[in-house]
């Protein structure tokens, strides 16, 4: 990813537009934060993946998603769906609006969101899950949908409907920051924008910022706000070899 620089087009949240987009820089590839249904073409020109956050998104801004996804389609250039508390049924309706007329190739939620996809049932409150992560829910979501699934939580499960990996930080820190989901997403978008085998880039960036997040837990373990600045920083200087460890478990 260092190598080839992807740029990575954000339809963000605009609650963590900043922190995302210091994130996918810092990890070495390179974010274009824009709403301007204008610049749509020149963008996705540049660009070599685009992350649609749904978490502040409004009805006006669907015609602007679904032009720029069916672009990206025409392109080939992934297209990565965080679907902020789709489980509540207006933001049901902009998923399903633009999951219509657009092929995501990766989707990232938390458990009830993933749920949601997979038309289980899996308890929430708000944007948070409730209910215990499960393999086989995330499976069947990305049968359903035919996208890659990243399902965060305190073990981040990675399938896409037959190859499962599993991600072991268990870093309770990531999920008292508000965002550290959406910075998961651009970072997605970042391997994603690569050469490198989707369902493999998927399991990078997760791999990636749950070590990040293990080396500012040990100088930050109950300053949260200091300890997300940290994370950031160890993106920066993360290394091939970081990201072979032990809390990496891929199955077949």
């Amino acid at each position: 990813m260092k190598q080839q620089v992807p740029v990575v087009l954000n339809y963000s949240n605009t609650v963590t537009q900043q922190r995302v987009a210091d994130a996918i820089n810092y990890l070495g590839a390179s974010p274009i934060m824009s709403r301007e249904r204008l610049a749509v073409k020149d963008f996705m020109t540049l660009a070599q993946s685009t992350v649609f956050n749904l978490g502040t998104t409004r009805e006006s801004e669907v015609p602007l998603f679904i032009e720029t996804g069916q672009m990206a389609n025409q392109l080939a250039k992934p297209v990565i769906l965080d679907p902020v508390a789709v489980n509540v049924p207006y933001q049901g309706h902009l998923a399903q609006t633009i999951m219509e007329k657009v092929k995501v190739a990766l989707i990232r939620g938390n458990a009830a969101e993933i749920g949601w996809f997979a038309g289980a049932e899996v308890s929430s409150r708000g944007i948070d899950a409730l209910g215990a992560s499960s393999v086989m829910v995330a499976k069947q979501a990305a049968l359903k949908t035919g996208a890659i699934i990243v399902q965060s939580g305190k073990v981040d499960i990675i399938t896409d409907g037959e190859r499962v990996a599993y991600v072991n930080y268990d870093n309770p820190l990531l999920a008292v920051n508000v965002g550290a989901g959406d910075v998961l997403s651009g970072l997605l978008g970042a391997t994603l924008g690569t050469d490198a085998d989707a369902f493999e880039a998927a399991v990078a960036a997760t791999a990636a910022l749950g070590w990040a997040g293990q080396q500012a837990s040990q100088r930050y373990a109950k300053a949260p706000s200091f300890y997300m600045d940290a994370t950031l920083d160890a993106l920066y200087t993360i290394k091939d070899q970081d990201l072979e460890t032990k809390e990496v478990v891929w199955h077949a």
